[in-house]
């Protein structure tokens, strides 16, 4: 019973953290998929300089330490995916490079807008020859590591997923083995104390058979603590007592039948 109880709480413990496991690598895709948006929009923002003629300037984060996916590559939020993950480690490290020359993409229009005076017939050409031939590319390359990742990721998930499930049936297979065997023995402890019980009952019935038939002499052997050994000790009080008196009787009976 100790054995299997440790069992099930091995298994419990084990289904807890993968568990917990398994949120954080689903908190890891969602986290892709959030950036791979973001960047789409980004690309958008970026992209509008030259559909709309009324914009002369990117306004667009060019930081790549503080953008979203920077803060995700750079905090902790990368330290606690590649501890629960490790097999994406090398896509973080590839990651870096390209995210990073994505923003630098930027600073480069930026300086050409800047150096022609925001003046969109000089700077428009030069800033879109950058945008497709190094913002484009450096971002589809972005976007593939993010897509590796997250696929990464869900190889981890349904593993993960098939780990929990075989859990979840040892479990099963466990408490149905501590049912049976809880069953077993309440069963098997009913019979024994029934058995000493009818035992006891049966000695005390033949006890009282023998001080109805005159024999005082046998005495109970129950020693028991409890009520039943209470019982036993005022039956062979009783049985001392009448032995006593019934011999004084005989006794009497016989002095009297002698004068």
């Amino acid at each position: 019973m100790a054995l299997l109880g440790g069992f099930s709480w091995y298994g419990f413990s084990t289904f807890i953290k993968e568990v917990s496991i398994e949120k954080e690598l689903l908190e890891v895709m969602e986290e892709m998929f959030a950036r791979e948006v973001d960047h789409l929009e980004w690309r958008g923002n970026v992209s509008s300089l030259f559909i709309d003629k009324t914009i002369n300037a990117i306004n667009v984060q060019t930081d790549h330490t503080k953008c979203n996916l920077g803060k995700w590559l750079y905090g902790e939020g990368r330290k606690k995916a590649v501890e629960n993950s490790p097999e994406i480690a090398p896509l973080v490290i590839k990651l870096e490079e390209p995210h990073e020359r994505l923003h630098a993409t930027v600073i480069k229009m930026q300086g050409i807008i800047q150096d022609n005076g925001q003046k969109r017939e000089a700077f428009l050409e030069p800033a879109k020859e950058i945008y497709t031939s190094q913002t484009l590319p450096a971002l589809t390359e972005v976007k593939s590591i993010l897509a590796q990742i997250a696929e990464e990721t869900k190889g981890k998930v349904d593993k993960v997923e098939e780990h929990i499930l075989s859990v979840s049936n040892q479990m099963k297979v466990l408490i149905l083995i501590l049912f049976v065997i809880a069953i077993v023995t309440g069963v098997l402890l009913s019979y024994i104390i029934s058995r000493m019980l009818v035992s006891i009952l049966e000695e005390a019935v033949g006890f009282a058979g023998e001080m109805a038939n005159g024999n005082f002499s046998n005495r109970l052997g129950i020693e028991q603590k409890d009520e039943l050994g209470s019982l036993a000790n005022s039956l062979n009080n009783m049985c001392e007592k009448l032995g006593v008196t019934i011999g004084r009787m005989s006794s009497e009976v016989i002095t009297l039948s002698s004068t």
